[in-house]
Formats: C-alpha cells, structure tokens, sequence
C-alpha cells in the first residue's frame, strides 16, 4: 500500500515537472519574435508610382500630390518607417524625397522618437525637405566635412535594419538600380545601432 502511494506521488511530481518544462518551451516559442530578412530592388514596374494624382489606378494611396503603388517595394520601404512604435534612426547621404520625410513626420506626431544624420550635400545643395523637417522639430543633424557621411541605412525600433544603395530620393525609386536589405539580425542590428550613436555624437555641431 505504502509502496503504491509513493509511486503515486513521484507521477504527480514527475508530471508536474513535464507540464513545467512543457510551459518553458511554449513560452520561448511565443515570446520569440519573428525573423525578418529581404531584399528590395529599385526601380520596379510597380513603383511607377510619381504620376499626376489624379490619374486613375486601381489600390493606390495618395501622397503629396502623386499617386503609390500600395504593392510597390516604395510603400513597402515607407510602411517599414510608418508602423515604428518606439523609434526611427535615419542615417542617410541624401534625403530630398518628401514621402520619406512626411513618414518620418508621421512617427515624430505619434510620439516615436526620431533621429536623423544627412551628409551636408542634403543641407547644402539639396536642403529644402531638410530645412523642412527642421522647422517642423525633427532632429535632423549634418556637418560640414572634407569627405562624406555616404551610409544609407534606418533602423526602426532597434531592432530591423533597412540598408542598402538606397538613399531617400525620387531619384532612387524610380531611375538608379539600387537596393534595400532588410533584417532582423540582433547582432548585425546592434553594430548599426553603434555606428548610428557614435555618428550622432560626432555631428552634435551641424
């Protein structure tokens, strides 16, 4: 009797000890966020996209006067910047587009921090979407140098990684060949991450 009691409670408590395991393993699998790594090509048959915005096309949304392919690798590059929750770092050789900019703005209204390094060619030569963003109150810095700030990348709420040949110009959407990696890597997110802070520090003075 004795002997069928025991053997009795060292089921139960081994079975506890699976449902325990068992609840650990569920918990890693949900809590795990989901990978995310692609490549987008510019120009595309879809990113036909800057046409009068009157001119009638099927899915589209309108922005600054032209019309979006919403299918396009363009708005996919925009919703990336859109949906941050937490925070935007631009670190970009040439901002000159406005739909990136109002896409920043859009973040800064809703309370998502944001950042932005240009190279002074975007101040200088190509400064109207810069000053713009300026004077609406988005940290945007820049200096003066002998050689380049020549990145193009964004990382939104330090944790997805959008870099490539592509910087944020009408320009690279439709006409350049160029590129867009995207990634969720942890790792290579962080060694971004560390390039962003040091080069905000550096241009504190812009």
């Amino acid at each position: 009797m004795m002997i069928d009691f025991i053997v009795t409670v060292s089921k139960c408590i081994l079975a506890a000890e699976m449902i325990h395991v068992l609840y650990k393993i569920s918990k890693v699998f949900t809590t795990r966020k989901s990978v995310v790594q692609d490549v987008l090509f510019f120009p595309e048959d879809s990113t036909k996209t800057f046409i009068s915005s009157n001119h009638l096309t099927r899915k589209i949304e309108q922005g600054g006067g032209i019309v979006i392919e919403k299918s396009s690798n363009f708005a996919e590059v925009l919703n990336y910047v859109r949906n941050a929750k937490t925070s935007v770092d631009v670190c970009m050789y040439i901002l000159t587009c406005r739909q990136f900019g109002d896409a920043v703005l859009h973040c800064m209204r809703r309370g998502v921090k944001v950042r932005i390094i240009v190279d002074f060619t975007s101040i200088q030569e190509n400064g109207l979407e810069v000053i713009r963003l300026r004077q609406l109150g988005v940290p945007v810095r820049g200096q003066r140098r002998d050689h380049h700030m020549h990145h193009k990348f964004v990382i939104v709420d330090s944790s997805i990684l959008l870099n490539g040949s592509f910087n944020w110009t009408q320009t690279a959407v439709t006409s350049n060949n160029e590129n867009v990696v995207i990634l969720s890597n942890e790792y290579i997110v962080s060694k971004f991450l560390a390039e962003f802070n040091r080069l905000w520090e550096e241009h504190k003075i812009s």
